[in-house]
């Protein structure tokens, strides 16, 4: 079944759009529904995308992998590089980049590459684990948005990824309208880097919960969202993993109301293995 995507009143009518089709239209009330159903029902294959303008004038790929090609691609004997661009949600060794580095070292080779900032250069750490080896390079970085990483896109890439993972967002709340432009162009630039068509895939950053915040920030996760379903972009879900969870995102955030806590981060990391990896959960 084909859905078409068309401009969401809410981040509720973004949940229906990834659990297949709206078949009434979205509600512009608070009430959140629930979460897709399985990865695979944003799998189907992609129609070409509209290419996105870049700084770089890289090309759009004729088709954007889908998240069937990406969990197939995780599933294979195959060495992989995986590459990770955050923020602050991602860039501790108890967020979720880690947790789910650690999670793939239970039968694989794994290494974690975590960016320092203060040094601008990776520290490795090489987890216990056999089977194909896993490198995820984890350029998660507080305070960044995407524009932010336009001049160190080198620095944070290896040299041949296979898989990209960007969970960016929340540092654009200030202005939600560059949110995408910056994501547009920030992928056009890793596609220089990499090659047209390396696998990329978009992250729901976690709903933020204090109400000055609340509505830029939906806002952001909304434009960002409407525009990966769109271009059929595989969708990491957390948003809708952490409203949906028992009393809501609060629980699971610190004080501030942005930052995951450790309950946060570890429902963050299940849920990209139960998008990515689904047989591993």
């Amino acid at each position: 079944m084909k859905c078409s995507a068309p401009k969401l009143a809410s981040l509720a009518g973004t949940a229906a759009l990834l659990a297949g089709c709206a078949l009434t239209p979205p509600s512009t009330g608070t009430s959140v529904p629930a979460p897709p159903s399985s990865p695979a029902a944003h799998a189907a294959t992609p129609a070409a995308p509209t290419p996105a303008g870049t700084a770089s004038g890289a090309p759009a790929p004729a088709s954007v992998p889908t998240l069937f090609a990406v969990q197939t691609l995780l599933n294979s004997p195959t060495e992989l590089d995986i590459a990770v661009f955050g923020d602050s949600t991602g860039d501790e060794m108890t967020e979720w980049p880690a947790l789910w580095a650690t999670e793939m070292s239970s039968d694989h080779a794994v290494t974690l590459n975590r960016w320092i900032t203060s040094s601008g250069r990776y520290e490795e750490r090489v987890l216990s684990g056999d089977g194909p080896h896993r490198t995820v390079w984890n350029c998660s970085v507080s305070g960044w948005k995407p524009s932010n990483f336009y001049d160190h896109v080198d620095d944070c890439l290896p040299e041949a990824p296979d898989v990209v993972v960007i969970s960016l967002g929340h540092n654009n709340n200030s202005d939600p309208a560059q949110a995408l432009p910056q994501l547009q162009t920030l992928l056009g630039l890793v596609r220089d880097q990499a090659t047209p068509d390396v696998p990329i895939v978009i992250t729901m950053q976690n709903q933020v919960t204090t109400p000055e915040r609340l509505p830029a920030a939906d806002e952001v996760t909304r434009l960002i969202a409407e525009w990966a379903i769109e271009e059929k972009y595989p969708i990491i879900d957390v948003y809708h993993a952490f409203t949906d969870a028992p009393g809501g995102a609060g629980p699971l955030l610190k004080p501030d109301g942005l930052h995951p806590n450790e309950a946060g981060s570890v429902l963050w990391a299940d849920t990209v293995v139960e998008t990515l990896t689904p047989w591993r959960s």
